[in-house]
């Protein structure tokens, strides 16, 4: 796999633009296709389209919300964290890695509804160079084939 750039900018006024494609994902309407690992009636998980890291899972609620805790009762925030708990630990169990990176995102900047990032960390730690490579990977993504991400979200 190579890691390849994308316009971080154009993402954003995309998101800003258009309508949001997490809804339209959940709606079966995605221009883009993502790979979805899991979902119930309250949430959805799915390969990120820009992989950062190799298996970085995006967890979002299928109902547009835009605010990470504002926009939630304690309930529903909960029956969410327990969801991303569940992903997370699926991740675990099928790839080889020794942590991960849990991030909420939604801005009014750019896609506004309200998601969990996980990305994996491979086993060994961190090294200098991993260091590095993963600071500068917020502008790029792993590229990988259609049945490489297959392969990854059926995997458990």
């Amino acid at each position: 796999m190579k890691r390849v750039a994308f316009d971080m900018d154009d993402y954003a006024k995309r998101c800003q633009q258009e309508h949001c494609w997490i809804c339209g994902l959940v709606e079966g309407k995605a221009e883009d296709f993502h790979h979805v690992v899991a979902q119930n009636d309250f949430a959805i998980a799915f390969l990120s389209k820009y992989q950062h890291t190799y298996g970085h899972i995006i967890v979002s609620p299928k109902d547009h919300r835009e605010h990470v805790t504002a926009d939630f009762s304690l309930e529903e925030y909960l029956q969410l964290q327990k969801f991303v708990f569940e992903v997370a630990q699926g991740m675990s169990r099928v790839l080889s890695m020794e942590a991960y990176r849990l991030a909420a995102w939604g801005s009014q900047q750019g896609n506004r509804h309200v998601h969990w990032h996980i990305g994996p960390r491979a086993l060994g730690g961190m090294s200098e160079k991993s260091k590095s490579e993963d600071a500068g990977a917020e502008h790029t993504a792993l590229e990988f084939s259609y049945e490489e991400k297959s392969e990854l979200a059926n995997c458990g």
